[in-house]
Order: C-alpha cells, then sequence, then structure tokens
C-alpha cells in the first residue's frame, strides 16, 4: 500500500497501540469503519472523496495531515494541452498559475 509519509510507518508499527488492516478497496474500508470495527481511514482526500460520491456511506470528517504544493510542467506541444488546462483550472480552481515557457534568452 500507500506510505502515507511516515504516518503508514508508524501505524503499522506493533508497539504503537494501533492495529493496522489492509483493504483492497475503499467500500470494504467503509464498512470496516461503519460497523464499528475500525476508528480510523488513512487515505488521500481526492479518491476517498469521489468513492463516497458512488456509495451510500455519509460523508465522513476529515483531518488534513499533510498539505504541500506542486508544480505539473505541461508542454504546449501535448496534443490536449488546452483541454488538460482546463480541466486542472476546474480541479484546481484558483491554485492554477499557468507560466510562460522560458524565453530562448533565459535558457543558457
Amino acid at each position: 500500500g500507500y506510505s502515507y509519509l511516515h504516518y503508514g510507518k508508524l501505524i503499522r508499527n506493533p508497539k504503537s497501540g494501533y492495529r493496522w488492516t489492509d483493504f483492497n478497496d475503499r467500500k470494504k474500508a467503509f464498512q470496516f469503519l461503519e460497523m464499528g470495527r475500525g476508528d480510523v481511514v488513512l487515505d488521500y482526500l481526492e479518491p476517498v472523496e469521489r468513492s463516497m460520491e458512488k456509495t451510500r456511506f455519509r460523508r465522513l470528517s476529515t483531518v488534513n495531515l499533510v498539505s504541500f504544493d506542486i508544480k505539473i510542467g505541461v508542454s504546449k506541444m501535448y496534443p490536449q494541452y488546452n483541454r488538460l488546462i482546463h480541466e486542472l483550472d476546474r480541479i484546481l480552481g484558483d491554485g492554477l498559475q499557468v507560466a510562460s515557457p522560458p524565453s530562448s534568452k533565459d535558457v543558457n
């Protein structure tokens, strides 16, 4: 599975006091949670939200453990450049900044 930075290692450690259970899909993890057999689902927010849209599970409260900036480089030569930038803009909203490529005088 995912390492979830250092949190996965911390929780998987037998001395942590936590019991780690791996599931091969989120639906099973949510069922486990609803049955009271678990207290926490550790996962990335976007995939969990997409999964919850497709199921009957109630909205879960979330805690943001880690947040970081990313840079995505997309060549304007990419055949679907405009579509990709539009989708990124739709998803990221105001957080998207489209930078101009460096000019030839900047590359030396």
